[in-house]
């Protein structure tokens, strides 16, 4: 994705550093491993509001436990695709405009015994789910409003676990031959941001309104490119 310098916001003290950006190559807001070209939905994202921030982006490899650990310690400035929370509003900023919205699932496989019609089919199941996720507080809180005993394994990304009957994701993630059965909730998602780097919210905030204001259906053409094919419409 270019840049616009013709189109920059306001000047602001970020104009010109480097932002250090988390990377996991995993679903469809990052992809591309070592060595290969950069691209997803929060890729192309966040390179259209550098292109009004003026400022450029280093990507750092680590999980999304990772990210959101760093955020807090100040070891990134930016993380994609993060769920409000007001545990996380303690210790890192949120982009005041959201990225999205997502609903989540508990998915199986085909030949699963778990149906959708009988919750009962859950009970004494392994669950997983990505570790300090929200999906993981939602799961916990929909096990006990159903009054059904799982056993939760909690991983590192956001692909099913070998051994597990069940794994929960969002429906902007696609992995093949896994299928929704249980919707136990929806969010916004947002840009993180480094709470103690002086001028990012604002900055930020500032170059990510002036690219729906130039372009207003910019999320939904992302939507469109990169989640065609994705866990509800794969």
């Amino acid at each position: 994705m270019g840049i616009f310098p013709g189109n920059k916001v306001q000047a602001n003290e970020l104009e010109g550093m480097t932002l250090r950006v988390g990377y996991a190559p995993e679903g469809i807001f990052m992809m591309g491993e070592e060595g290969e070209p950069r691209t997803g939905y929060g890729y192309e994202y966040l390179q259209r509001i550098a292109g009004y921030g003026g400022w450029t982006y280093e990507y750092i490899s680590a999980t999304f436990p990772e990210q959101l650990k760093m955020l807090e310690t100040g070891e990134l400035d930016i993380a994609v695709n993060i769920s409000f929370t007001e545990e996380r509003k303690e210790v890192m900023d949120f982009s005041e405009l959201p990225m999205g919205e997502e609903n989540y699932y508990i998915c199986v496989q085909p030949e699963s015994t778990i149906t959708a019609d009988d919750l009962s089919s859950l009970e004494g199941k392994i669950i997983a789910v990505t570790r300090d996720s929200y999906q993981l507080q939602l799961l916990r809180k929909w096990l006990k409003e159903k009054k059904i005993n799982c056993t939760i394994v909690e991983s590192d990304g956001n692909s099913p676990k070998e051994g597990v009957d069940a794994y929960v994701t969002m429906d902007t993630y696609y992995i093949g031959n896994w299928n929704p059965v249980f919707k136990i909730g929806e969010s916004r998602y947002y840009f993180g941001l480094n709470k103690e780097k002086e001028g990012l919210k604002e900055a930020f905030d500032n170059a990510q309104r002036s690219v729906l204001e130039i372009t207003p259906y910019y999320a939904e053409q992302l939507h469109t490119k990169y989640f065609g094919k994705t866990l509800v419409n794969g």
